[in-house]
């Protein structure tokens, strides 16, 4: 009793009711309901199946499926779609899954005439017979460079455009790797940024998500269309330093689409890295390309074209003008002066040296050689598309 004296009187068990809105003089105020709020709440929806949610699915109207949990109607959606050849430019481009693109009854019913299959490891290019196809080995991963290919592809896509054909692109699903090229195309035809081309995209075809690492090439890809970056600008998006050059490696893109490429290749002029004489290298700075080709290079010739294929893609998609040197080995000055090395060197044969990490690139040019040298692909035949303002 006493130490319940010490802390003072017991507070009551039950605590008054308090009329508040009467302590005022004033009504209670309602509680705003959301319109977008069920009127009612539906407690066997709470208790629903999956199997029963699953079946309730309305792919027309995605407000209707607010019952649903996130992972379920993701699950549906993708499903839902994948069927669908979704159509981005009336009559000329389409995304699909490779359910589609595998259906050639659906593909002729669409009119497809050329198909761009952008995950050849996983899809085939079923009907080579039927469709002119382009054919590349992405992966969906977040640090595959998916942007050595736009400019090429956006190429084929608009040349065939151009004829009067219908492109249809696609990959496993229809969602990252297929959608990052259509964006691409997108934005540089019709002058759009990423966000509102991947929302156009998404009115017609709601779950096309490119991944990280595509969305960040996408951005740099309208950095680069816009001429943000000026000519010259480093393939991961950044201005190059002054003082310092790009360099790339022409190299075959894959064993089974071994057409040339301009790869980014590492470069340090203390210590400068080897020189592999079997390939051809580049270093550019600002619009100006000097293209040396080592004595061991297989077909210069294709070197030779590749670069100037580069070259007139930068003209046309980054308003770059460029100028191209070619220089065989034993030439060197013109290649030191764009190095930034020291002009007075006589040779480079402290340079030149055979790198094994580039061994299975020089086997697939080997293999190409011996069966004539003719890359599959679709691409031989190059027809320069315009810019976007002269494209009717």
């Amino acid at each position: 009793r006493g130490a319940q004296s010490a802390r003072g009187p017991t507070r009551p068990s039950v605590m008054p009711a308090l009329n508040l809105a009467a302590l005022n003089g004033q009504q209670p105020q309602s509680i705003a309901i959301r319109p977008d709020a069920p009127a009612m709440l539906n407690l066997e929806e709470i208790n629903m199946t999956e199997e029963e949610m699953q079946n309730s699915y309305d792919p027309d109207n995605e407000e209707n499926n607010y019952k649903l949990p996130h992972h379920i109607q993701k699950k549906l959606q993708l499903k839902h779609f994948r069927q669908l050849c979704s159509e981005v430019i009336p009559g000329a481009l389409f995304i699909s899954s490779f359910q589609v693109a595998g259906d050639l009854e659906r593909l002729k019913k669409q009119q497809i005439t050329h198909i761009v299959n952008t995950a050849g490891d996983i899809c085939d290019s079923s009907f080579p017979n039927e469709f002119r196809y382009v054919t590349y080995y992405l992966k969906d991963t977040n640090n595959e460079d998916i942007s050595l290919l736009f400019y090429r592809t956006l190429e084929w896509i608009q040349s065939a455009i151009s004829a009067g054909g219908r492109v249809l692109v696609h990959c496993r699903e229809g969602v990252s790797r297929s959608a990052t090229m259509v964006i691409a195309y997108l934005m540089w035809r019709f002058g759009l940024t990423f966000e509102a081309a991947h929302e156009m995209l998404r009115r017609v075809r709601p779950v096309c998500n490119p991944n990280t690492g595509f969305t960040f090439q996408l951005l740099l890809l309208g950095k680069k269309l816009s001429g943000a970056l000026g000519c010259g600008s480093h393939p991961a998006g950044l201005p190059a330093p002054p003082d310092r050059p790009l360099v790339f490696r022409v190299a075959p893109y894959h064993p089974r689409e071994p057409f040339l490429l301009l790869v980014p290749a590492e470069w340090s002029a203390s210590p400068s890295p080897p020189v592999d004489p079997r390939f051809g290298w580049v270093v550019q700075r600002g619009p100006l390309l000097v293209c040396w080709i080592g004595s061991q290079v297989l077909d210069a010739g294709a070197v030779q074209e590749a670069v100037l294929g580069h070259s007139q893609r930068l003209e046309v998609f980054e308003r770059c003008k460029c100028t191209v040197k070619f220089i065989a080995e034993g030439e060197e000055p013109p290649l030191w002066q764009v190095l930034g090395l020291p002009s007075a060197q006589d040779d480079c044969s402290g340079l030149l040296a055979h790198r094994p990490i580039f061994d299975a690139d020089f086997e697939v040019l080997r293999a190409l050689a011996d069966t004539g040298g003719a890359a599959p692909g679709g691409l031989q035949a190059r027809t320069l598309v315009q810019p976007p303002s002269a494209v009717a």
